[in-house]
């Protein structure tokens, strides 16, 4: 699955963006990211049904579809990095951000 910062690709279903949009309708329909993480994780229907439409940015109902020609258990993993980097603000989670001595001193710009 292609990845970087504008979002995660996933075959047969398209290019799901890291957006705040996403990141807060995938909390409301999940309460927090871990229940979505274990959902996804459990190959749960619904839950990668929802999160792949929050990347779209489209309705449930118009993706799901896709997710069921794509292949639930096929693209869990898939779904799940993609939760991993939007609840990382769309970026690389395995990636350790700058401290605060290592960040420019935005003063001094």
């Amino acid at each position: 699955m292609p990845v970087n910062s504008e979002g995660a690709t996933i075959e047969g279903i398209g290019t799901l963006r890291y957006t705040l949009g996403a990141a807060k309708s995938i909390n409301a329909n999940f309460g927090d990211f871990t229940t979505a993480y274990n959902r996804v994780g459990k190959v749960d229907f619904s839950a990668i049904v929802s999160v792949v439409a929050a990347g779209l940015g489209k309705d449930a109902e118009k993706v799901e579809d896709r997710v069921f020609k794509a292949g639930p258990v096929k693209i869990a993993g898939e779904v799940s990095q993609f939760l991993a980097w939007l609840s990382n603000g769309g970026r690389d989670p395995s990636i350790k951000p700058p401290t605060q001595d290592e960040e420019p001193d935005s003063k001094n710009e």
